[in-house]
């Protein structure tokens, strides 16, 4: 579905793997705990096979987000890049070590739009870590979903009211809270939900109430699909897990939001 008053703020896509350059924890660092890392030729030759790639596609536009020779943690973006293309021109893609991201800004369009550019980051991605030793499976696919609901939207309601009145989820306060509220008009929330989804995948809902980004305020909801389980470096594979991921977040937003359409101006079947 596209609408032409879409509640969209960012739409990510991110891939993770245990990076060989991460290596083993040093003595007197507990495992899983996040440590500098120092450049090496590995990770050198990942980042130019890489860079040299899509600079070769379009992708000319680079900022280095961490100064050469500074350490820098494992599944930290280190590389950040655009495309000179006009069709590329809201969509912005980065790089570090163990991480992968492609993130679609406003004016976004439509999934069908936006997933060409994601499977063209993706395919660079597997050449560049199967020319550098790197075929492992990645340990987490991502989409993820950023709305913000603004008053042209959902009008000046409470996120209580938006929790119960739009998205028809309730939450009922205790007596005891209830009757202490100065004003129960006023009363905020935050909301998550994690639900196990088929195929190995999981939903998480956050609804965290009233905020501001950017130019942009409102209700914010954030909608994350995942994979719970290692999934082979192959162009089939992944894309079949982030399509599953998409529809389910698409179906998801479009029952939850039936009440807003109108508002949302509901335009043609896009997905």
């Amino acid at each position: 579905m596209q609408f032409k008053n879409p509640p969209i703020v960012e739409l990510v896509v991110e891939l993770k793997w245990d990076s060989a350059d991460a290596g083993q924890s040093p003595a007197g660092v507990p495992k899983g705990l996040p440590f500098p890392l120092a450049s090496n030729n590995l990770a050198d030759r990942f980042f130019e096979s890489f860079l040299g790639s899509a600079a070769a596609l379009g992708w000319k536009r680079s900022e280095r987000l961490v100064p050469e020779g500074f350490p820098y943690l494992q599944f930290q973006p280190i590389f950040r890049l655009r495309s000179d293309s006009p069709d590329r021109s809201s969509a912005v893609m980065q790089l570090g070590s163990g991480i992968f991201s492609m993130h679609a800004l406003r004016p976004y369009k439509s999934w069908e739009v936006f997933w060409p550019v994601v499977g063209e980051g993706i395919e660079l991605l597997v050449n560049a870590r199967g020319s550098s030793g790197g075929a492992a499976p990645f340990i987490g696919l991502t989409v993820m979903y950023l709305d913000i609901f603004e008053d042209s939207i959902v009008g000046s309601i409470s996120t209580m009211e938006f929790l119960k009145d739009v998205l028809g989820i309730q939450l009922i306060l205790p007596s005891v809270v209830s009757q202490q509220s100065a004003e129960q008009g006023q009363v905020d929330a935050q909301v998550s939900l994690k639900i196990p989804l088929r195929d190995g995948l999981e939903m998480r809902l956050n609804v965290d109430g009233r905020t501001v980004w950017g130019d942009r305020s409102g209700i914010l909801m954030r909608m994350v699909v995942s994979s719970k389980e290692p999934v082979e470096s192959s162009m089939a594979r992944i894309a079949s897990i982030l399509e599953a991921s998409h529809l389910a977040i698409r179906q998801t937003f479009m029952g939850l939001t039936e009440k807003l359409h109108s508002k949302m101006i509901l335009m043609q079947e896009r997905g």
